[in-house]
């Protein structure tokens, strides 16, 4: 390999332009067809970014016209260039101005065209033409290199070669180092390799090669360097990063070393490069001597000088490197050597300036630099001492440093420990002596320091080895001094031992243990003392010891132990050695026993009364190599029993992880068998659920030896030792052996070898029956078989004696429980009554034989067939008495359970079956395709599931590590039950006995997938015997993330971290600490997609083993979780990520905590200490605890009185205790602020977590210990979350009494929602119970007493609500689940623009007595518009009960809007400044919906949007108020404009220019014109585009324009000028009492074309306007749409009138209006002869004629009380051969027997003389009058007195006799004669039009139609349209009491209604409103 590189690398000189060709010819013949050129540095001018200036090109060929291969500049490395050719040519030009440092690059001949040396600090290579497919016959060759001491890091982007057997067509092979270093993996196929970080060097190799034959896309991977390392060995190097190469800049990184104990670190420096300016302040290398950069420095380095070498004096040395910003250099290189220590470190002088020192057996000396003279200023001197297998003594002989209070200036600080971090001891100035000071370990750490100014003679020190310390760990050694020398005379020392809160210690005495103490309890002499607490004051653990045999084993009862070792003047002896160890209070631990150890104990916590629910113990049990573990159980035993113990189990481990094979999982109430493991460790776990408790386990154990006791259906026991070994002298062993109830036992023999002796008096076996004293059944030595016994009972008892003397191989002897067995196991493929078969078929039974007692319901002896083996496995066949032979029964997977059960009365023949499995299986099975798969209920697709299914389905991941199982359901249809009882798809870690993950039913997909980190996850589909549905489909897939770390910590990242991770990702972790200890999660990059739920992509977080723990939290977008920290030693994370954005990602570490300091802690009772209580906690220390207890409890806390939290400000400021409720420190939710040495007294939250800081800032004090216990019940005050019954989801507990209250605030709602409830029920819920009330106590209004298994609610009140649980003793179930929320009524907005509503719409219906005010604030210069979309509130003259109330600014001084009541949904309203107050307001009484409406930002007139224009010319246009030549979006501006009463407007638009039509319409932006002042006047025309509208002349004085543009584009707008024009015609009128004239213009003369004339006609209020036209004609030639007479009621209302005349009509009728103004309008566009009109119009009198089809009426002064005196005829005249229906809506006139005083009176007729139909008064709604006729005479009276509120009637016309048009907001109407009954052949036909914009709703009043049932020849029928073409609702008939109201989708509903006959009285009345 040859190099090149500019002309003076890394100068600034360079020439004008160089060439070189590099050709393969130098050096040995060989056959070469490519040169690989590879870059190794790069810096070139690139100041225009084009390489226009300075660059390198390289041509591939061997001349300079040869093709260019690349164009290089800038500072990043290309990657490497391999030729083509068998040549390469180098151009390298700089121009004349700015230079760099140019490059420097190797060249190497090769036979391949690929390949390469990486030098770059990032980059990436790939296959030959990747992302083609790569070429046949191709070898490649990659070199990456970093500097030593440094890593490289490899990941693999795409991976897809061919594959083969062993990777030996096409491969891609990486090695460390070179072509012959260690093998990191040979690749092919299409997996992804998995990243890889180089260990063992700074070189990483790869080569690619392919085959002649198939190729596939090829690979891609990236590279990086990881600087800084953890290093161990016994020699090697370090080199800066980048070295040689220039280092970069802003580097800071530290590589540990670490050689073997009892050695040391040399360290030689090879090369030296680093920037030298003011004592390495910018550049450096530095070495401390020690495990981190707070260690004893040796040095700090820079320059170019080497150094001396540098020595350590333990075994680890820390090097840092930095760098600043700019100047650089190479860096440097070092060597380092581990030397074995021949002695002690170099003798440091007692006066030197620090330096490492080791103690001896005397007193050794130190003193300040100078001393006894004055120190010098600028000191900084530092000593380590060291003490191997002591602690350390320093004491201080004199001192004399500058004094200050708090030693600022001067000092010198001690610290216990090795480090500056360490500990304080002493922080020492001034005169006083601080006393001797001890470490608690080996190491002691000394600073001294001084300024500028005062000095004095500083100090001097002694230093030896210590006898005593203090240890704050959960294991070490504590020995007397010398041991096991003899120890010295006059010895007391002592040791304080602190372990883990919530531990206890263990402590065991190694041998030899010589105390030379006299008499009775060591009162003489020596003597060692152990105590249980902290210090000397604590109760003593078995008194003094001594004399020369180790104590047993003991424990403290708490985590602090005292240890104290007192020698006299004489006879001293070895001592003692103990081991202590942490052990946990509650359970689990890690115990050891030694040959010597005696056995202990285990037992489930609180043994004997009932273990706890819902923890999780393990126990690690180690015994010496060559042992065994044996764990026999004693008493009681009893753990919630199940099939396969799903629930509450106890599981032993053949090894110390759960990794190792399962010897046993044990549970039910049946004493198990004696346990052993086959090495010297065994795991027990304690597990149990939520549910169900018991007393659980005692065992004990022991160095197994022989004996136990066995239980089962068969076993075997052996000799102790066989078969590798004769058993040994001495042995007595006893076996106690028990069956299966109510069968017999029958031991065989296998082997038989003992000694031989008369009577078997030496070695023998004794077989009995039951025990020691039961039946002999045989006494058998020497080696003669004996034949097989049988007892007459399930209990046998085997004892095994060897003497002192001969001893043999031994013997193996074998039970087996009878053949006559209940039940069985059978796993082969066929036989007789089977359980379980291969994966992938079914088992089909055949009943050969059944004679059973018979039963109706097999109620006595039966047969049952259950499909699969679980415990709620559904019931398939139950068969008594006789069936036939061949009968079959079939499982739908491989398992199957068959029962036998019978009575103790009549017996018979018994049964005999058959199984086989040649059927594939219906469903299940083993699921481990690498790629993947899908699976789904049988049938999905075709069919519905069937019932009775029972589908398990076992998912292996054949790649675990680093990866996670997903499933995703991607469609569910099955059965509905809240809690999925009925059927269900289920999922389990591991086995179908792991832990519950999730169960799902009904037809919601579930939206996210399950991920999991264990290696197998079992699915469960179960169906029961009653609904079917469609079934399910799942996926289920193996991710390349996730996994299992275990250990003291690590690192989780993003796939693809740094990059963006893919997306869809799935990955989900479990990181496991050791026992004891807690986890810290620390966040250290954090960017994931946002979103307000954490929908997309989201971070879980579960404080726990499995993603089903309890939930610490669920993070997206870019805030970071920062710092989490576990309750217990597991913590699982599950990452999300959908398929559409993706971020960065998270970078995660973790470690292992054992400070007991902090944590998530959920449980429902504990205790959380200070660090170190009782004895004083560390200074300068913060604890954060969250505590969360199950969601249906609160809180309580207690704290012990011993207290002592120093606070010098005495406000707890700098020092305190805290709680505050929930998981946020907020001041509003403190709840408690302690300090000081009083404790505080108990504590109650409002609910179930609270979060606690402990900080101190001052003196260390003894702390605090604080005990939390939880209750059911709650007070809530957040704005949503959960209310639960206790131990939801379990069956809550009995005799419960639960409160729970939810408190909002002022001006709140509370929304409670049941999602699930099962409740015991009872009529009257007098059992179990949940009492809703509305208010604070069970004193307020009860809303509600539910309990049964019907979901409730949901249930709202105005303001706080209560909930009141109740249960018995009884029965239990498994409770409810209820989701609260709480609504403000009002508030502050000031969002761009929000929807605003009354609390509840769309739940329930408003409450009373509210008062909520909305203020509505946008940014200035803009104005507030209010739009409403619902509205329903009470109705009400003046809105005087319940209103929304619009106010025009901040508050309700402002000028007023409007006053809303009723269902008319209000205008939309503007402000006229940036702010809007809005009040709503209700009574005591009436309720409805509420209301709903949106406000936005806009612009308003004061911006030019709209506004009033009065003057007599003037110009307006879009507005553009950013000045960006386009109009704003989201606009709605109106103008109107004015002009004097006899004036017209005239428009004219001077530009226009609008976003298009969309599909002929202008649906976006665009004007509309209106003819008059408002929007409710004629339209005259829409208009968007580019095309200048023509100018208009209006009808009137008025003129409305309207400007709308959307969200999108925008364009310039438009503008328009107008002026005022004299008018012909039109005007404002008003009428009076007495006719007058209006005509249309210049009448009878002809009038101009084009005429358009508006006459607004206005009548008093309370009056009605009249008009009688007298003339009328335009030829029936002209259009309608252009020549017409048209009146309108204005404003239109809910029942306003439109009548328009034209040619064809000869007669009008005369006009009434329904409210007090007309718009008539006259439009014509040309005159032909005889044109015109003459017409009167004048006040209306009480007295009308209406002729017309249909119509509206109510009394005068409605919905007001009519007048007094009134005498009102009206006349309905419907067209010819047409009926009249008329239909009361509501009725109220002053009532009388006979009607004299106010009346209505209907006659059949067009006069007072026709026959009467009726008279009416009172408020009894008169039933519908059908006259058979066109005509009807109404008369309405009223005297001087009392008045009501009058009628409202609905009328309408048919030829058919009923049915007709029925125009209103609401209204009645019936079928013909109701309430009689309809004719026989009846058909009618109604139409319903309410006013646009309004949606139609049809209620049922009463209705029966006579009918059959099929609703053929008799129904009613509603149709959503104005015609029988809309979309039919029915046909109803029958008697319905039910009918549910129709909503139609517009303003229009057509009903239908055919009766063929009626035998029943039938009818039917509807009411509609709109």
């Amino acid at each position: 390999m040859r190099h090149i590189c500019p002309p003076v690398f890394e100068s600034l000189a360079v020439p004008d332009g160089d060439r070189i060709k590099i050709s393969p010819t130098d050096g040995p013949a060989k056959e070469v067809n490519h040169v690989t050129l590879s870059f190794t540095d790069f810096k070139l001018e690139n100041l225009n970014g084009n390489c226009s200036s300075d660059f390198v090109e390289v041509l591939d060929g061997d001349n300079y016209q040869a093709p260019s291969v690349g164009l290089y500049c800038g500072d990043v490395v290309p990657h490497p260039v391999t030729s083509y050719s068998d040549a390469l040519v180098v151009k390298f030009i700089s121009n004349h101005g700015y230079s760099e440092k140019g490059f420097r690059a190797t060249y190497a001949a090769s036979t391949s065209g690929c390949g390469g040396d990486l030098h770059m600090e990032t980059g990436a290579f790939n296959s030959p033409n990747y992302p083609e497919p790569y070429p046949s016959n191709v070898e490649c060759v990659w070199t990456m290199t970093s500097s030593p001491g440094n890593r490289l890091q490899l990941s693999f982007i795409s991976f897809q070669l061919q594959a083969s057997s062993g990777c030996s067509t096409d491969f891609l092979e990486i090695r460390e180092g070179n072509s012959t270093g260690p093998l990191v993996g040979r690749f092919c196929g299409s997996s992804l390799p998995t990243n890889y970080t180089s260990l063992v060097g700074h070189v990483l190799w790869a080569k690619f090669v392919s085959d002649g034959s198939v190729s596939g896309v090829g690979f891609r991977a990236t590279f990086a360097h990881l600087y800084g390392n953890e290093i161990t060995g016994e020699s090697g190097q370090i080199a800066s990063p980048l070295w040689p190469r220039t280092y970069p800049n802003s580097a800071h990184y530290h590589w540990t070393i670490t050689v073997a104990g009892g050695y040391f670190i040399q360290i030689r420096f090879l090369d030296m490069d680093i920037e030298d300016l003011y004592d390495c302040y910018y550049d450096y290398l530095k070495v401390f001597d020690g495990p981190n950069e707070h260690a004893y420095p040796l040095g700090t380095f820079c320059g170019l000088a080497l150094p001396a070498s540098v020595r350590s004096s333990g075994s680890t040395v820390t090097i840092q490197f930095h760098s600043d910003t700019i100047v650089g250099g190479r860096g440097f290189l070092i060597e380092w050597t581990a030397v074995q220590s021949s002695g002690p470190p170099p003798t440091i002088a007692p006066g030197a300036c620090g330096g490492v020192l080791m103690p001896g057996d005397t007193p050794m000396f130190l003193f300040s630099p100078g001393w006894p003279e004055n120190y010098e200023r600028y000191l900084e001197c530092t000593w380590v001492i060291r003490s191997p297998d002591s602690i350390v003594e320093f004491n201080v002989l004199s001192v004399d440093i500058e004094d200050d209070i708090s030693c600022y200036y001067d000092s010198l600080v001690v610290r216990d420990g090795e480090t500056n971090l360490s500990p304080l001891l002493a922080n020492i100035c001034g005169r006083e002596l601080p006393g001797p000071l001890h470490s608690s370990g080996d190491s002691m750490f000394l600073r001294f320091t001084s300024d500028s100014s005062v000095s004095g003679r500083g100090f001097n020190a002694s230093y030896s080895k210590g006898c005593g310390g203090l240890f704050h760990a959960d294991r070490g050694v504590i020995s007397s001094p010398k041991y096991p020398e003899n120890y010295t005379p006059r010895l007391d020392c002592s040791w304080s031992v602190m372990v883990t809160p919530g531990f206890r210690v263990s402590v065991t005495f190694q041998s030899p243990f010589q105390v030379q103490g006299f008499g009775t309890a060591c009162s003489t002499g020596d003597y060692l003392e152990l105590r249980n607490g902290p210090d000397v004051s604590a109760p003593s653990l078995g008194g003094r010891l001594c004399g020369s045999t180790p104590p047993s084993v003991t424990q403290t009862t708490d985590n602090q132990l005292f240890v104290r070792f007192v020698s006299d003047d004489n006879n001293e002896s070895s001592g003692f050695k103990l081991t202590f160890e942490a052990h946990s209070q509650a359970c689990g631990g890690a115990i050891e026993l030694s040959d010597s150890d005696p056995p202990g104990y285990i037992m489930s916590p609180n043994y004997p009364s009932n273990y706890p629910q819902n923890i999780d113990c393990m126990w690690v049990l180690t015994v010496p190599n060559g042992e065994a573990v044996q764990l026999d159980f004693e008493d009681e035993f009893y753990i919630e029993q199940s099939t396969g113990c799903p629930y509450d189990y106890l599981e032993l481990h053949d090894g110390s992880s759960y990794d190792n094979d399962v010897i046993a999982r044990l549970c039910g109430n049946q004493r198990p068998s004696t346990q052993r493991s086959t090495g010297p460790v065994m795991m027990v776990r304690f597990r149990t659920d939520t549910s169900v408790t018991h007393k659980g386990f005692k065992a004990k154990f022991s160095i197994a030896a022989c004996g136990g006791t066995y239980t089962g259906q068969s076993g075997t026991i052996q000799s102790p030792g066989y078969p590798g070994a004769n058993y040994p002298d001495g042995s007595n062993c006893e076996w106690y052996l028990e069956g299966p109830t109510g069968h017999y036992l029958t031991l065989t023999y296998s082997v038989l070898n003992l000694q031989n002796s008369p009577n078997c008096a030496s070695d023998y076996v004794e077989i009995r029956e039951y025990n020691a004293t039961g039946r002999l059944l045989g006494k058998h030595c020497g080696n003669r078989m004996p034949f097989t016994m049988e007892t007459g009972d399930s209990f046998a008892y085997v004892k095994f004696v060897s003497d002192a003397s001969v001893n043999a191989p031994g013997f193996s002897l074998s039970f087996q429980a009878s053949v006559e067995e209940c039940g069985g196991d059978l796993n082969a493929a066929f036989g007789t009554i089977s359980i379980t078969v291969p994966h992938g078929r079914r088992v089909t039974l055949t009943i050969n034989d059944l004679r059973l007692q018979d039963h109706g319901y097999c109620y006595y002896d039966y047969v049952d067939v259950i499909n699969g083996l679980v415990s709620n496995a559904p019931h398939l066949e139950r068969f008594c008495g006789t069936v036939s032979t061949g009968t079959q029964v079939r499982s739908s997977g491989n398992t199957m359970t068959v029962v036998f059960s019978t009575d103790a009365a009549v017996s018979n023949g018994g049964f005999t079956a058959d199984y086989s499995s040649n059927e594939a299986a219906v469903c299940g099975g083993i699921l481990d395709n690498p790629e993947g798969g899908n699976f789904s209920s049988p049938g999905f697709g075709l069919s519905n599931y069937s019932n009775n299914l029972n589908c398990e389905w076992l998912i292996q991941n054949p790649s675990h590590v680093n990866s996670s199982i997903v499933v995703t359901i991607e469609d569910l249809h099955l059965e509905h039950h809240q809690t999925c009882e009925w059927d269900y798809i289920e999922l389990r870690m591991g086995d179908s006995n792991g832990e519950l993950l999730a169960r799902f039913c009904g037809q919601t997909t579930p939206r996210i997938p399950l991920v999991v980190f264990t290696p197998e996850l079992w699915v469960h589909f179960l169906s029961d015997q009653a609904v079917r549905d469609l079934g399910f489909k799942a996926k289920y897939s193996f991710s390349d993330c996730g996994g299992l770390q275990t250990g003291e910590g690590g690192v989780i990242s993003s796939p693809g971290y740094p990059n963006n991770y893919p997306s869809p990702s799935r990955c989900a972790w479990l990181l496991e600490a050791p026992e004891g200890h807690t986890i810290t999660l620390t966040f250290t990059y954090f960017q994931v997609e946002a979103h307000s739920q954490c929908s997309w992509d989201s971070v879980t977080i579960m404080n726990g083993g499995s993603p089903g723990s309890p939930l610490i939290g669920q993070y997206c977008g870019n805030t970071s979780p920062g710092t989490i920290q576990s309750g217990s030693n597991k913590l699982a994370v599950v990452f999300l990520a959908d398929h559409s954005v993706s971020k960065g990602g998270f970078l995660a570490t973790w470690s292992a905590d054992s400070s007991g300091c902090g944590g998530v802690i959920h449980k429902d009772s504990g205790t959380i200490t200070s660090p170190g209580y009782p004895q004083n906690f560390p200074p300068n220390i913060e604890c954060t605890w969250q505590v969360v207890a199950h969601e249906g409890n609160h809180l309580e806390m207690t704290f012990d009185s011993d207290f002592e939290i120093p606070d010098p400000s005495g406000h707890c400021l700098g020092s305190f205790f805290k709680v505050w409720s929930g998981r946020s420190e907020v001041d509003s939710s403190l709840l408690l602020t302690a300090c000081g040495p009083t404790a505080p007294g108990p504590l109650i939250a409002p609910y179930n977590t609270i979060t606690t800081r402990f900080q101190s800032t001052g003196s260390p004090g003894k702390g605090f210990s604080a005990s939390f216990l939880s209750r059911c019940g709650a007070h809530f005050t957040e704005t949503t979350g959960r209310v639960a019954s206790p131990n939801y989801p379990a069956h809550y507990p009995h005799r419960s009494n639960c409160s729970y209250l939810v408190e909002p605030g002022v001006q709140a709602v509370v929304v409670v929602k049941f999602r699930t409830f099962q409740v015991e029920a009872h009529s009257t819920c007098r059992y179990d119970g949940l009492k809703v009330y509305r208010g604070l106590t069970q004193s307020s209004p009860l809303m509600a007493t539910l309990c049964g298994s019907t979901i409730p609610g949901p249930y709202s009140t105005f303001g706080p609500m209560l909930l009141y649980f109740y249960s018995d003793s009884i029965i239990n179930d498994n409770g409810f689940l209820a989701e609260y929320t709480v609504i403000p009524c009002g508030g502050v907005f000031n969002k761009t623009s929000e929807n605003i509503g009354s609390p509840t719409l769309s739940i329930t219906d408003y409450h009373h007595n509210m008062n909520c005010t909305y203020h509505i604030v946008v940014m200035d210069n803009r104005i507030i518009q209010l739009k409403f979309n619902t509205f329903h509130l009470e109705a009400s003259s003046s809105c005087r009960y319940d209103y929304v109330a619009v106010y025009d600014g901040q508050n309700t001084l402002a000028p007023l809007l409007g006053k809303f009541c009723g269902r008319a949904i209000p205008p939309s309203l503007k402000s006229s400044s940036n702010q809007l107050f809005i009040v709503f307001k209700t009574d005591s009484s009436v309720a409805a919906l509420g209301w709903r409406a949106t406000y936005s930002e806009t612009l308003g007139p004061q911006q030019g949007c709209g506004g009033y224009l009065n003057a007599p010319t003037g110009m307006f246009g879009s507005p553009d108020i950013n000045l960006d030549g386009k109009y704003e979006p989201y606009l709605d501006c109106l103008w109107t404009i004015a002009m004097p009463t006899n004036k017209a407007v005239n428009l004219t638009f001077t530009s226009f220019v609008l976003e298009n039509m969309h599909g002929g319409v202008c649906r976006f932006d665009y004007v509309k014109i209106f003819d008059g002042d408002s929007m409710s006047f004629p339209l005259v025309g829409t208009f968007c585009g580019s095309t200048v509208p023509v100018p208009f002349v209006s009808t009137g004085n008025f003129l409305t324009i309207r400007f709308i543009s959307d969200g999108s584009v925008s364009f310039s707008g438009f503008n328009a000028t107008y002026r005022g024009v004299d008018k012909i015609c039109g005007g404002i009128l008003n009428a009076t009492s007495s006719a007058q004239t209006i005509t249309s213009p210049l009448y009878p003369n002809a009038y101009p074309e084009y005429t358009s004339c508006r006459w607004i006609l206005d009548a008093p209020v309370q009056e009605k306007v009249k008009i009688s036209v007298q003339q009328f004609h335009l030829q029936p030639t002209q259009s309608c749409t252009q020549n017409y007479l048209e009146m309108k009621d204005w404003p239109g209302g809910d029942y306003g009138q439109t009548h328009k005349f034209c040619g064809s009509d000869s007669h009008i009728p005369d006009f009434y209006s329904y409210d007090r103004t007309v718009h008539l309008t006259f439009k014509s566009d040309a005159f032909l002869t005889g044109n015109g009109f003459s017409l009167t119009y004048q006040i209306a009198g009480c007295s009308r004629v209406y002729e017309q089809a249909y119509g509206y009426l109510r009394s005068q002064g409605w919905p007001g009380v009519y007048p007094h005196n009134m005498d009102c005829t009206t006349v309905l005249r419907a067209p010819q051969n047409s009926s009249i229906s008329l239909f009361f809506d509501s009725f109220e006139v002053e009532n009388h027997p006979t009607c004299s005083y106010d009346f209505l009176e209907v006659r059949n007729g067009s006069t007072s003389s026709a026959p009467l139909l009726g008279k009416f008064c009172g408020s009894t709604l008169p039933s519908p009058i059908f006259p058979r006729a066109n005509e009807l005479f109404l008369r309405f009276k009223s005297d001087f007195s009392s008045v009501r509120n009058g009628y409202e009637i609905t009328w309408t016309s048919s030829p058919q006799g009923c049915g007709g048009v029925l125009y209103g907001d609401h209204g009645s109407f019936t079928s013909p004669n109701f309430p009689g009954t309809y004719a026989n052949g009846s058909r009618c036909e109604w139409g319903i039009r309410a006013p646009v914009g309004r949606v139609v709703t049809v209620t049922f009043a009463q209705f029966s139609i006579d009918d059959p049932g099929d609703c053929q020849n008799n129904f009613l029928k509603l149709y959503n349209g104005p015609d029988a073409t809309g979309p039919p609702v029915g046909p109803y008939c029958g008697d319905e009491t039910n009918i549910a109201p129709f909503t139609a989708s517009s303003h229009h509903v057509f009903i239908q209604f055919q009766a063929q006959y009626a035998i029943l009285p039938s009818g039917f009345r509807l009411t509609w409103s709109s």
